[in-house]
């Protein structure tokens, strides 16, 4: 009669081949740490300083907006017209470790009259190009080259001084250093990039028959030597330190269905003592609107101010609800 004694474990066969399972499993999850110590950190550090670089996108979106009414004067009736187009488009795309972003956006709104010439409303033309390379991967941090040219595209006048396409134009470059986020959520159905940084800027005001500021208190016979001079192309420098913030915001809400908000600030000094109200350039725009496949509500705000413009506020805004078309790769 065969006793059995309970040890606590099982018979030998058994006990042996769990232990050789056992040893082996050990040795199998020992060689697979040894393994991922060994190509893990060059594969992360791989992926991060070798990034593949990205192709060009861009998107094109233009919109319009038309309205006509017949107006009752006092002794006939009058048409009127009221035209306004927008353009917004913006490119990206990376060369070597060169990341390139470019915007063109254009505001145009005309009024045209049956008994009157027409008038220009709003004419704002701003071409930007900012090309980036980043300086440190811990803080996030690159060096920017922020490259602005504003016009108008008609001939127009402020206060009561005539205006063309290039006459007058502002160039701006600024080099500063600052961040870059973009995030993107839910298969990119929500999309936020944020951009600021500090640096230091140029400025070109350039004129051909355009008078700045400080030369319309000069009152010039036409036969005056300095009258001639006074109404030669002029190129006037200016340099200081500036800062800027850009906040954009798209979400899609379904495949029709889109809104989106955003907000651009950018001030230059033109002194070494710091920002003064009177003697520096500043621009703020604010847009935002929902998108309904080709129609479109939105709102935008243009504030701008520059001395050698007008020492008075440039201030544009405008709600329309009109046909959006957007074009993209």
């Amino acid at each position: 009669m065969f006793t059995s004694v309970d040890t606590g474990r099982e018979p030998y066969s058994r006990s042996g081949s769990s232990c050789r399972s056992s040893r082996m499993k050990r040795s199998c999850l020992l060689l697979a740490c040894v393994l991922a110590a060994a190509t893990g950190p060059s594969a992360l550090h791989a992926q991060e300083t070798e990034p593949e670089p990205q192709g060009l996108t861009y998107v094109i979106r233009p919109a319009f907006t038309f309205l006509m009414s017949t107006v009752q004067l006092p002794e006939e009736e009058a048409l009127h017209m009221t035209m306004y187009g927008q353009l917004r488009s913006q490119f990206c795309t990376d060369i070597s470790s060169v990341h390139l972003r470019g915007y063109f956006n254009l505001d145009l709104m005309r009024q045209a009259f049956s008994n009157a010439p027409p008038v220009t409303m709003t004419d704002n033309l701003v071409i930007t190009l900012i090309p980036s390379v980043i300086i440190s991967d811990w803080t996030k941090l690159s060096l920017f080259l922020e490259m602005s040219m504003e016009t108008q595209l008609t001939n127009t006048t402020r206060d009561g001084v005539p205006m063309r396409f290039l006459d007058p134009a502002f160039f701006y470059e600024t080099a500063y250093v600052g961040q870059w986020f973009d995030w993107r959520a839910e298969e990119n159905k929500h999309c936020l990039s944020v951009r600021y940084g500090i640096g230091y800027a140029f400025q070109q005001t350039v004129a051909n028959q355009f008078l700045m500021t400080d030369e319309r208190m000069m009152n010039l016979d036409p036969e005056n030597p300095l009258s001639a001079v006074r109404q030669a192309p002029t190129v006037r420098l200016e340099s200081g330190f500036s800062a800027l913030a850009a906040l954009e915001y798209n979400s899609q809400f379904s495949e029709n269905l889109s809104a989106f908000t955003q907000a651009f600030g950018v001030a230059l000094a033109k002194d070494l003592l710091g920002f003064t109200y009177r003697n520096s350039h500043a621009v703020l725009q604010i847009g935002a609107g929902i998108n309904y496949r080709l129609f479109t509500l939105r709102y935008d705000l243009r504030v701008a101010y520059d001395p050698n413009y007008s020492l008075r506020r440039q201030l544009d805004q405008i709600a329309t609800f009109g046909i959006q078309m957007e074009i993209t790769n």
